[in-house]
C-alpha cells in the first residue's frame, strides 16, 4: 500500500511495530528502508498447527501454543484436532496457552513428516498420559508415553506408505508402536 505525505525519517518503528502485532497471525516484523522514499514492511507469519475443542467453539493455535482464532462452528482449517487437554475459557486471539501437555503434542504435530501429517486427524492424551493418533481412515495408533516420538512418527510414516498396509488398512482397528515396532490389531 503506497502511502504519500509521511516522512520515511520521522516514522515510529516500534508504534507501528506494536500496532501490527496485535494481529494474531503475525509473529514478526522487519522493516527495510529504500532511500529516498519506500518502506518495506516484511511479515513473517504463524503457521496454523492444530485445532482445540472448547465449550461454544474451536481455537486454531500455532506450534508454541499461541491462539490464532476462535471459531464459533467447525473451521475448514485442514489441521489435526487436539483432544484430552483442558484450555482455560479466559484465553482469546493473540494469547499463549501455558500448558506442558499442549507443548507436548504440539511438538509431536511438529515432529511428524509431512506426507504423514495429513493422515492425522485427531491426537489424544488419555487421562494416564498416553499419546493416541487417530488417522483419518479411523485407525487408532497408539505412541505411548514419551515427549519425542520422531521414531515412531517415522515408523508409522513408512509404514503408511507400504503397499502391504494399504492392501489391510480397511481391516486394521489400530497399530501399537508403544513398543517401538509396529503391531497392527485387527
Amino acid at each position: 500500500e503506497n502511502i504519500t505525505g509521511q516522512n520515511i525519517f520521522f516514522i515510529d518503528y516500534n508504534l507501528l511495530e506494536s500496532k501490527i502485532v496485535l494481529n494474531p497471525y503475525v509473529e514478526k516484523v522487519q522493516f527495510e528502508k529504500s532511500l529516498p522514499n519506500t518502506l518495506t514492511i516484511l511479515v513473517e507469519e504463524r503457521a496454523p498447527a492444530a485445532l482445540i475443542l472448547v465449550s461454544g467453539g474451536v481455537l486454531e493455535v500455532d506450534y508454541n501454543g499461541i491462539i490464532l482464532k476462535y471459531y464459533e462452528s467447525w473451521p475448514k482449517a485442514n489441521c489435526p484436532v487436539i483432544t484430552g487437554i483442558e484450555v482455560s475459557e479466559n484465553v482469546g486471539p493473540g494469547q499463549k496457552i501455558d500448558d506442558a501437555d499442549l507443548a507436548n503434542l504440539l511438538k509431536l504435530i511438529g515432529q511428524a513428516d509431512k506426507e504423514l501429517l495429513p493422515l492425522v486427524s485427531e491426537v489424544h492424551l488419555n487421562a494416564i498420559g498416553q499419546v493416541y493418533l487417530y488417522l483419518s481412515s479411523g485407525v487408532e495408533v497408539r505412541l505411548g508415553y514419551g515427549k519425542d516420538f520422531t521414531e515412531k512418527l517415522s515408523l508409522l510414516n513408512e509404514l503408511c506408505k507400504t503397499k502391504e498396509y494399504q492392501s489391510v488398512e480397511s481391516a486394521v482397528k489400530y497399530i501399537d508402536l508403544t513398543s517401538g515396532k509396529p503391531v497392527l490389531g485387527r
